[in-house]
């Protein structure tokens, strides 16, 4: 009887472990980052509670992003993974359509009285428009998109799938503990946009920033700490990227091409968030007008009225409440006129900027600023041609401009005459510094020597 017993309690303890398969949802998610860049790729980090496991467990991760790329996935404190999988194809109406072809399903009709007929059929085949099925030996086609048909699939053993997942097994571990999934997904990108409002003497402007978050992943994600950075996620292509050493450090503001948001934030399926990130009042303004021209050895009718490209430019210091980096983005500017109503005054783009570095927008074509541009004058000589141009600069705003007229000169040039010095003279063109005083006119008059080349 003791060695039946002793037989017994041997074969009990080396019996394996009875096999468990465990589901992590999203309500055991202890930590998210989202590493978001502008180009439709982001880095998530994952953490979720997991306790002890064995080797026979199977270990399913629900709420994963659809679109996730497989090839990208690390499994973190889970133990040594053993196989892992991911499934993100939740189920679908073409998915139900392949899965049931050459099996009977339920043809359900609706008469012109509302009454509903419910007949069994063989589904043959289907595309993207039209269904074959089978209905007592007779072969019938019907419309995919039609209110008068309806299709009812048998019920399944297995729930279906409603949201991606993924799978892992591994060697165990022992205590309850944060497992981290690092993958990289398509479907979450973000972009910046900035509105400028310039006050009516058109010296200081007060600027914000809104980041906007867009989630096209199919895929909920809750409470996550997100980080923008301004470049694509660098991937690297060598043998040793699964050992990573996770979790990857996010750089804050401080730092050119990461920003960090200040509170955590959801960002739901398909639906863009917007988040006010930068905001800065009285930043001192300058605004600039620049005219660039050609001149040449041929004879030139006069030109159409023309307007200088209008610029603003400001320092991004802490003198200006900023002195941070600044993403770049598509920027908005306004005015505030005499009625405190702001206007449109045009768009740009808004280049990146780092702490002390000057920002400057091209906002179009200034309206208060005219340029009236003719030759009146060519005279061709032994080594060349001179050539007389009249500028008459006309200033409809009730401040003083300083416009920068910049000319090209074809071949070898020289400055035989001109109403005002010029500030810089390069290898093929000079720049003038031109003061226009408010509701006046200016002419200015420039002779120039080309000679032929040698």
């Amino acid at each position: 009887m003791q060695r039946l017993c002793l037989v017994l309690i041997l074969c009990c303890t080396t019996q394996p472990a009875l096999a468990k398969n465990i589901t992590l949802t999203q309500a055991l998610q202890s930590d998210l980052h989202l590493n978001l860049s502008p180009h439709n790729l982001t880095l998530i980090l994952d953490s979720r509670t997991l306790g002890p496991i064995s080797d026979n467990d199977s270990v399913t991760v629900e709420d994963i992003s659809q679109k996730i790329q497989p090839q990208s996935l690390q499994i973190l404190n889970a133990g040594t993974i053993t196989e892992q999988s991911v499934n993100n194809n939740p189920i679908n109406f073409q998915q139900l359509m392949d899965q049931h072809i050459g099996r009977n399903i339920t043809l359900a009709t609706r008469s012109a009285t509302g009454a509903e007929k419910k007949q069994l059929v063989k589904l043959l085949s289907a595309d993207a428009n039209t269904a074959l099925v089978e209905n007592q030996g007779a072969i019938e086609t019907i419309p995919l998109h039609s209110q008068q048909w309806r299709l009812i699939f048998p019920k399944s053993s297995h729930p279906p799938r409603l949201n991606a997942s993924l799978s892992f097994k591994s060697h165990g571990k022992k205590n309850t503990s944060d497992i981290l999934l690092s993958y990289l997904s398509e479907g979450l990108f973000w972009k910046m946009d900035y509105a400028l409002v310039l006050n009516s003497k058109g010296d200081k402007l007060q600027l914000q920033g809104i980041a906007s978050l867009f989630n096209n992943t199919a895929t909920t994600f809750n409470n996550a700490q997100i980080t923008l950075t301004s470049t694509d996620i660098a991937l690297s292509s060598g043998k040793n990227r699964s050992q990573a050493k996770l979790p990857i450090k996010i750089n804050d503001l401080s730092d050119s091409k990461a920003y960090k948001l200040p509170q955590r934030t959801s960002l739901p399926s398909n639906q863009p968030t917007q988040i006010p990130i930068i905001e800065a009042r009285d930043i001192k303004l300058q605004t600039r007008y620049r005219y660039k021209t050609r001149i040449t050895r041929h004879r030139q009718t006069s030109r159409a009225l023309q307007h200088p490209n209008y610029y603003l430019s400001f320092s991004n210091t802490q003198n200006n409440k900023l002195g941070k980096a600044l993403p770049p983005g598509h920027a908005r500017i306004f005015m505030t006129d005499s009625n405190a109503q702001l206007q449109l005054v045009g768009t740009s783009y808004f280049p990146e900027s780092n702490n002390h570095q000057s920002v400057e927008l091209t906002t179009g074509k200034a309206p208060d600023l005219t340029i009236r541009q003719r030759q009146t004058g060519i005279q061709d000589t032994f080594d060349g041609t001179i050539i007389t141009t009249e500028f008459i600069f006309k200033n409809s705003a009730k401040v003083q401009r300083r416009l920068t007229l910049s000319s090209i000169f074809e071949d070898h040039w020289q400055i035989i005459s001109s109403t005002y010095p010029a500030a810089k003279k390069l290898t093929k063109s000079a720049i003038w510094d031109i003061p226009l005083r408010a509701n006046s006119s200016l002419v200015f008059t420039l002779k120039t020597r080309l000679r032929h080349a040698k």
